[in-house]
């Protein structure tokens, strides 16, 4: 392969030319972290791509990606504690015998470094020529995870001192996981940029924890109750992320942390309130409260959370209000509110210029049930004291709403605003799952509609004339549906349509209901139907133009 810069076009071209040039060649050939198969199969698939006594080093994390080539697997351990402070010294001191001063140092930062030998020689040298008080205050980042460190797991070096950071005066990068603290920590750098630590297992913050440096706090799957007792003053803080903190009750005072723009507090199944001070953050832009099941309230005003794009309440099954001026946030693009009890959307929704895509799915109206609502349901069973007609305020002002999903709501007969038809630049529409029997004649002005899904929508007698632009509509398991109304005419370049277990309209249609689709599919255009498919009854047609 005397040729330079060769062009190659594609993977199999690629190949070809492996095979081709390199078949009669004694190769040494090392491919280094591999971590897909794809790329196996595009450099050394088969042993006869090569000459005889080619010699290929495969180094990846994955074992099984190795099975098809070889049996001769070498697992490559980390170096045991002894041999990494060996090496530190080298680099650190250039003298391989641990100093009495400098033992203790030497101990806590090898056991950072889990044994790996670039990250060992690369501490040490930063540390070359300093003394034992520099070294230590040199230190700018840590980041310890016990759970992939088998060296640490053998040698049951388990947990941390508070004091190890006590002299680590230029700290900027702390990064902790499923480590077990001994003690308190007693001092953190003011200079702490990022903070993250999995599995922390007290119950608040360290009292220490005055950082006006600090950027980010990350403490996903802690057992922390309150934040309160340390968050003070953060006034560069920036993301707080606490999500699946099963203990955390409440949330802090925010007034300390002007400048936050995310808070993830996902998965937080204890926590029951959201303090109101969230409303002064004027930068907050994502707003994370999903499967926080036992949420009771959200602040009643946000006036201030003027820059808030995404807000996600999805599972917190007893939060039943939205703030009545939830149409402040004008900058809202994600807005989910799925599996809640809200019954009501505050019709100040309507001011929400650039809401892009809205959720309430699962917003059935069922309340917790009592004694009375249980033998009510009992004596009443065809009355529904819960339906969700009230759902929906007029929606004419989303004008860039192109995601809405109204699935399982228990909408029922004039649920669905008049109005929907103003939805300009609605791209999908869901509607599974719920009780109404007819669709707002109006839908056939969605002019971008794409996408609509009507599944399990059990009373749903006939589908009006739909927009010109659908290309997959889903009505799957609409047992009562008898009539459709084909568009007059069709932009779309293909359509799926699914009428599944849609037993009535074999019944009224017979064998016509093929020429009916055919009609639909290409309505007033020579465009043709990629697919079309029914299974209606014990009778299927599959048709592919």
């Amino acid at each position: 392969m005397h040729e330079r810069n060769l062009h190659v076009d594609d993977v199999s071209h690629g190949i070809n030319l492996i095979r081709r040039r390199l078949y009669r060649k004694k190769v040494f050939l090392v491919l280094d972290d591999v971590d897909q198969l794809k790329q196996l199969k595009s450099l050394a698939w088969e042993r006869e791509w090569f000459g005889s006594g080619s010699r290929i080093i495969i180094t990846t994390r994955n074992k099984h990606l190795l099975s098809h080539l070889t049996e001769n697997i070498y697992d490559v351990n980390g170096l045991t504690f002894h041999e990494s402070l060996r090496l530190f010294h080298l680099n650190a001191f250039k003298n391989s015998q641990p100093t009495n001063d400098l033992l203790e140092l030497s101990r806590q930062v090898v056991n950072y470094t889990n044994g790996l030998p670039l990250a060992i020689v690369v501490l040490g040298s930063h540390l070359c020529g300093r003394s034992g008080v520099e070294e230590t205050e040199a230190i700018e980042g840590i980041m310890v995870d016990v759970t992939h460190s088998r060296d640490m797991r053998e040698q049951g070096i388990m947990g941390l001192h508070g004091k190890s950071f006590s002299a680590m005066t230029n700290l900027r990068l702390l990064s902790i996981s499923n480590v077990h603290l001994s003690e308190n920590v007693e001092y953190l750098s003011s200079e702490l940029r990022f903070f993250e630590w999995n599995g922390y297992l007290l119950k608040f913050l360290p009292l220490c924890f005055h950082l006006e440096n600090l950027f980010e706090l990350i403490m996903c799957n802690s057992c922390i109750e309150y934040l309160s007792e340390g968050m003070k003053s953060f006034l560069k803080l920036k993301t707080i992320n606490l999500s699946h903190s099963c203990n955390l009750i409440t949330t802090p005072d925010f007034t300390g942390v002007p400048n936050l723009e995310t808070l993830d507090l996902e998965g937080c199944t204890k926590l029951h309130e959201v303090h109101p001070s969230v409303a002064v953050l004027t930068k907050l832009t994502v707003f994370v409260l999903k499967n926080c099941r036992n949420l009771l309230s959200f602040p009643s005003d946000i006036h201030g959370l003027k820059s808030l794009k995404i807000l996600n309440l999805c599972g917190c099954l007893k939060l039943d209000k939205l703030p009545q001026n939830i149409g402040v946030a004008k900058c809202l693009e994600e807005l989910d509110m799925s599996r809640t009890a809200i019954r009501q959307v505050p019709s100040s929704i309507v001011q929400l210029k650039k809401l892009e895509k809205l959720s309430l799915h699962g917003c059935n109206g069922q309340r917790p049930q009592t004694w009375f609502t249980f033998f009510l349901s009992l004596l009443l069973p065809n009355k529904n004291p819960d339906s969700m007609c009230s759902l929906l305020p007029p929606l004419s002002g989303l004008i860039t709403l192109k995601i809405l999903d109204l699935s399982d709501c228990n909408l029922l007969h004039g649920a669905i605003p008049n109005d929907i038809g103003s939805l300009c630049s609605l791209e999908e529409l869901n509607l599974s799952g719920n009780n109404f029997d007819t669709l707002p004649p109006s839908i056939n002005q969605l002019m971008k509609l794409e996408i609509l899904w009507l599944e399990r929508c059990k009373k749903l007698q006939s589908l009006p004339e739909l927009p010109p632009q659908i290309v997959v509509l889903g009505a799957q398991d609409c047992t009562s549906l008898e009539r459709l109304s084909p568009p007059e005419q069709s932009t779309s370049r293909g359509i799926e349509l699914y009428f599944y277990n849609c037993f009535k309209l074999v019944e009224n249609y017979g064998s016509d209901l093929t020429v009916i689709v055919e009609d639909w599919c290409c309505a007033g255009s020579k465009i043709c139907c990629k697919l079309k498919l029914f299974c209606c009854c014990g009778w299927t047609c599959m048709v592919v133009f």
